[in-house]
């Protein structure tokens, strides 16, 4: 599962959300990766380290700009890029922002509002 920034930084504010504590307490780190998604201005990189999603070539191809503009429902290019991420490797990703990027053919998970029934 692709992990966005805002979720990994809650665990370090002063006094993170206990439901966002939980959430990734019910989780193999194994299975969590981080996004990495480089400034416009900085190339691309096709890499993927151990526990971290790159942006790259492949993920650019997936990204769904065009169908959340078509579905009047236009997409930032932050929000785009981790959509993008995830759909290129089959991920999920946990965000806060799930409503930036649902309809980008990706599971969303919310660790601020998630339930626990979600692996």
């Amino acid at each position: 599962m692709a992990i966005d920034a805002n979720a990994v930084s809650e665990l370090v504010r002063p006094v993170p959300e206990p439901e966002v504590v939980a959430w990734f307490s019910r989780r193999d780190s194994a299975d969590l990766y981080l996004i990495a998604s480089p400034p416009r201005s900085t190339p691309r990189c096709g890499r993927t380290s151990q526990g971290v999603l790159a942006f790259d070539r492949a993920a650019e191809a997936r990204a769904t700009a065009a169908l959340r503009r078509s579905m009047g429902r236009p997409i930032l290019e932050a929000g785009c890029r981790i959509a993008a991420i995830t759909c290129a490797r089959g991920a999920a990703v946990a965000t806060r922002n799930a409503a930036d990027i649902a309809h980008c053919g990706i599971a969303v998970i919310d660790p601020w509002t998630d339930d626990g029934a979600s692996p």
